[in-house]
């Protein structure tokens, strides 16, 4: 979602698809690391052959940057943090919950989209015996739950440091809520 908000080509998403599972094959099941740090490379080296003069005049050598991009992404993948976030399922836990719930979701998010969490979530939830939960749907927020125009991620920095409307008044009437 997020690389097609960002104009990204049917072709350059299913790359990225297949080097996401690669790394999750690699990384998070102790597949060939050495077929992946390749496969890093080759990607790297294709995302070189299409920057801007610019951005290359500011590389001073190719070889050296395409490794330590590729060796960086795979150190940056193989954290402890990022294999349990990678494998972490929170169904789970959710199947297990019974005190209340407030869900919050931005209609733009790109990293957390409604409708492919909403239902899950309740589903589980609902596993649990719980009915004590309320989702809040903001339609024209994004993953950080700020007012957006499209919810990339690149556009974070260019919009204000605000919630959207009634997002905290939101939180804190539920909040009072559950403490009656």
């Amino acid at each position: 979602l997020i690389m097609k908000s960002e104009n990204a080509t049917d072709d350059e998403i299913s790359g990225y698809i297949v080097m996401l599972n690669l790394i999750y094959e690699t990384l998070v099941k102790d597949g060939n690391i050495k077929e992946l740090e390749e496969q890093l490379e080759k990607n790297v080296s294709d995302s070189y052959d299409k920057m801007s003069q610019e951005e290359k005049a500011a590389i001073k050598n190719k070889d050296e940057y395409i490794k330590q991009t590729a060796k960086d992404a795979i150190k940056q993948f193989s954290s402890k943090w990022m294999k349990y976030f990678l494998s972490y399922d929170p169904s789970y836990a959710l199947e297990k919950t019974t005190v209340p719930v407030l869900m919050l979701f931005g209609g733009k998010d790109l990293q957390v989209p409604v409708g492919q969490n909403q239902k899950p979530m309740e589903d589980a939830l609902k596993k649990a015996g719980n009915s004590n939960y309320t989702t809040r749907i903001y339609p024209d927020a994004n993953h950080l739950f700020q007012e957006a125009g499209t919810g990339s991620p690149n556009e974070y920095p260019q919009l204000p440091k605000q919630f959207v409307q009634g997002f905290l008044d939101d939180i804190t009437e539920w909040i009072k809520l559950q403490n009656q």
